[in-house]
């Protein structure tokens, strides 16, 4: 208990490693984060100021980590990420990374978000 005392009380150190330079140690700080304050409003805050991020690691860490929560406001933001495109109407990065997070997680909670994104993306386009 003691241990997870101190967890919780390193929390705002952890905030302030995901400014550090050094992007390995923004990526374990995210992944710190992901463990102690789970499904909670400021990992939700935390994930999506980092999928701004530069480096493809952190990016693809926040990505999987919104996929993998089951807090409501991540669920929503993973759902929009989804339908949304380039301004073409073409999928992009963020689509194509949530997907394989999706694939990797195994959960068949995202089946329905799946089944409207394919109705979208193989319905027919009319000239």
């Amino acid at each position: 208990m003691l241990k997870d005392l101190k967890a919780v009380l390193a929390i705002p150190k952890m905030v302030n490693c995901l400014q550090h330079e050094a992007y390995q140690v923004r990526f374990s700080a995210l992944r710190a984060l992901g463990e102690v304050a789970a499904e909670t409003s400021l990992l939700y805050e935390v994930l999506i100021k980092a999928l701004e991020e530069d480096d493809g690691k952190v990016f693809q860490m926040a990505m999987s980590m919104l996929v993998s929560n089951s807090h409501s406001e991540m669920t929503e933001t993973v759902t929009c990420l989804l339908q949304d495109s380039d301004k073409t109407g073409d999928w992009y990065g963020p689509q194509l990374t949530l997907i394989k997070g999706i694939a990797k997680q195994g959960s068949f909670s995202w089946i329905p978000e799946l089944l409207d994104l394919k109705k979208g993306f193989f319905s027919p386009v009319y000239c």
